[in-house]
């Protein structure tokens, strides 16, 4: 909806009329219409609106919008020279049926255009005097139009000393409107993603709709909405009183619209009326129920804050990936089934084994006929792995290993290797007990292998030391 400084009625030509008589105008001159197009602050700028050319340091927090396009048509039969034509103007061509009566008029004349420049400014000079109905055709997709105008040529001077302004300057205001999105996630797809909407809102009177709409990824579930204002109006909106939720769900996706009631936006013009600042915030809740083919799912949404006005936000997304492991024995690199892994957050978890991260209802993974184990549904970032289980055999060195989740693909991120169970001889150990060693990670994108060196005593030197050390312990204290 535009907010309009309304030259129509403070330049008023019943005011003109009143004012100065029309036996000082003089026919021979040409006038002129200067539009100064701005995006109109949330509160009325206490502005002259005289038809006059306001300076350029009052209007210094505004901010001029180009590739705006007016047209103007003069109506034709007033000749504002005569009394009889400012009766015209009076009867006709003021008060409430004076844009309509003007419309009607000027169907059949054909408009001068112009289009304002990057300072905001859109000419059209050397005008026939009279009575013309301006109005705004042609705007940027986030600026709403504003709305029209009837203005005389000339208007009355505003200290009301009986002469005329030829040429006369018009300030019609719009509101730009904004929509921006922003994204918050959990470190995996089993907690919930928030997408948080702030919207404009339009100010100088209540808009005849305001609709918020969100088409969400068909990978996303809607779990719950919220609607509220920012800012410090006061004001509180009331579900299904001030607006309206839907939701219907395709192929596309489920789409959800807020819709405000007459009452809602009678409270949006309230709340920007007390407080600049305010804007509207939907809190849209979401589950992911798929990742797709890359784990990334944007997301957009669309302010409707009036029937002709469509603005899109931005696209944020949630992005989730992939971490895959490769088990193998560091002696010789094969594959090895039924290690079982486990994530964490943090580090301090990790060591202390506790808030292991559960993904689709899985807290542990573990490794297949090829040594690999992939956990998905997670947010790109740095996290901690630990071996809670190794492959029969094999011991688990229950370390705790730093890992980086940044892409989507199942290629293997790192080798963790794992040495047999072996039996030793080491002085002090009992027999029968196992040394181990869980041996290096590896990042594989970064092609560093892990070799490990085993020094195996196997066959019948094996059985013979295992013989002298049964018959050395005897020797120390044992029956003979």
């Amino acid at each position: 909806m535009t907010v309009l400084i309304v030259l129509a009625s403070a330049m008023s030509p019943i005011a003109a009329h009143a004012a100065s008589s029309s036996g000082n105008i003089d026919p021979g001159q040409r006038g002129s219409l200067t539009v100064h197009k701005y995006a109109q602050p949330n509160v009325n700028a206490e502005l002259p609106n005289d038809g006059s050319e306001i300076g350029a340091d009052r209007l210094a927090d505004l901010t001029a919008i180009p590739d705006v396009t007016f047209s103007i048509k003069k109506v034709p039969g007033v000749d504002l020279s005569t009394e009889s034509g400012w009766d015209a103007v009076e009867s006709a061509y003021s008060g409430d049926d004076a844009i309509g009566n003007a419309v009607s008029a000027t169907k059949d004349v054909t408009a001068q255009t112009a289009t304002t420049d990057a300072s905001g400014i859109a000419n059209f000079p050397d005008l026939d005097l009279g009575v013309y109905l301006v109005q705004e055709t042609a705007t940027p997709t986030n600026v709403t139009a504003s709305q029209p105008v009837v203005v005389t040529v000339p208007l009355p001077k505003a200290d009301n000393d009986g002469s005329w302004l030829y040429d006369v300057h018009l300030y019609p205001k719009n509101v730009v409107s904004s929509i921006v999105k922003k994204v918050e996630q959990g470190s995996t797809t089993e907690k919930p993603v928030i997408w948080t909407i702030e919207s404009s809102i339009p100010g100088g009177r209540p808009t005849d709709m305001y609709r918020v709409v969100d088409l969400l990824d068909p990978r996303l579930e809607l779990l719950s909405s919220a609607v509220t204002l920012t800012g410090g109006s006061g004001v509180k909106l009331v579900s299904s009183e001030d607006y309206v939720v839907t939701s219907s769900t395709a192929a596309s996706g489920t789409t959800v619209s807020i819709t405000f009631t007459e009452a809602g936006r009678g409270k949006l013009f309230s709340a920007i009326a007390a407080d600049p600042q305010s804007a509207v915030r939907t809190v849209l809740t979401t589950k992911v129920t798929a990742l797709g083919a890359d784990g990334l799912i944007p997301n957009s949404a669309t302010l409707f804050p009036n029937s002709s006005t469509t603005v899109v936000s931005n696209k944020p997304k949630a992005v989730f990936g992939n971490l895959t492991l490769k088990k193998v024995d560091a002696s010789n690199q094969r594959a090895l089934k039924g290690a079982r892994f486990q994530i964490f957050s943090s580090l301090s978890d990790a060591q202390a084994a506790k808030d292991a991260i559960t993904v689709n209802g899985s807290s542990a993974w573990t490794s297949d006929d090829k040594g690999l184990l992939t956990i998905s549904g997670l947010a790109y970032g740095n996290y901690w792995i630990r071996e809670v289980a190794a492959p029969d055999g094999y011991v688990a060195s229950h370390d705790t290993f730093m890992v980086k989740v940044d892409s989507f693909d199942n290629a293997s991120d790192y080798t963790i290797s794992n040495l047999a169970k072996s039996v030793t001889s080491t002085p002090g150990t009992v027999p029968g007990s196992y040394s181990w060693y869980g041996g290096p990670l590896a990042r594989t994108g970064s092609s560093i292998a892990a070799f490990v060196v085993l020094f195996a005593v196997g066959g019948a030197l094996g059985a013979a030391l295992l013989r002298r050390k049964f018959s050395s312990s005897a020797y120390l204290g044992g029956d003979r």
